[in-house]
């Protein structure tokens, strides 16, 4: 019999296939790469906190990384899909990313930190799928 904890559980196949989910809703993942620093800004007015402010106005964070890279780097974790829309109303489609991307360097210089220049990518995993593993079972 596999052991609960130990690496030789079996694999469910039956999920395999199937997108991780919060409350019904699909998880996407996406990284946020600042143009500067962001860690030594962590005060209630600090860039980090003004960047989860945007990240939250415009959908819902489930789960945010600690900076990484140098503190750089976040991944947020988000409930929903994200298909190209016009996100911003100026009459053309743009991906999720880029327009939170364009949101958080819109806020310039907070707390000494410029913002500008921030990028933010959807993780090639993303979807989160069940268990992450391989196509082949066998």
């Amino acid at each position: 019999m596999p052991s609960l904890f130990g690496t030789d559980v079996a694999r469910n196949p039956i999920l395999r296939d199937v997108s991780r989910s919060f409350n019904g809703k699909t998880v996407r993942e996406y990284e946020v790469t600042f143009a500067n620093r962001v860690d030594g800004s962590l005060g209630p007015d600090g860039a980090l906190r003004r960047s989860f402010d945007v990240l939250a106005e415009k959908a819902t964070p489930i789960m945010i990384s600690e900076t990484f890279t140098d503190g750089t780097k976040i991944k947020v974790f988000f409930e929903g899909d994200f298909p190209s829309d016009d996100y911003d109303g100026d009459g053309s489609d743009e991906t999720f990313a880029a327009y939170l991307a364009a949101q958080i360097s819109a806020l310039g210089v907070v707390d000494g930190v410029d913002l500008d220049g921030t990028t933010v990518a959807e993780a090639s995993e993303s979807p989160y799928f069940a268990d992450r593993v391989e196509e082949d079972y066998s």
